[in-house]
């Protein structure tokens, strides 16, 4: 069962840290895992966070890297279950959508 707020699936993206333990139980739900990580973008992208401005040539005012002065943790310690970032309203999607193949 799925019970989302809203009637309908955003447009906007909202990041999603999605941890080894939530990566877990998508494993036990045929197929999700991997659509969830094949979605996900790699950790150069999401490893530092940076605050600008602007969008379009602003100022750098920070940046803060979640690994700092060391290798990030191993994301992946079985096949399936990594530490990945995922825009909500995908991740919502992908859950709906495996939900409906379930029934």
């Amino acid at each position: 069962m799925v019970l989302e707020r809203s009637q309908q699936l955003t447009q906007h993206p909202q990041a999603h840290y999605i941890n080894n333990s939530t990566m877990e139980v998508f494993r036990g739900l045929p197929g999700l895992a991997a659509k969830v990580k094949a979605r996900s973008p790699p950790l150069e992208q999401w490893r530092s966070f940076l605050y600008c401005e602007a969008m379009a040539a602003g100022q750098l005012l920070g940046e803060v890297d979640h690994f700092p002065g060391r290798l990030p943790p191993p994301l992946c310690w079985c096949c399936c279950c990594c530490i990945v970032i995922l825009s909500v309203n995908l991740l919502a999607l992908h859950i709906i959508c495996e939900g409906a193949a379930w029934c």
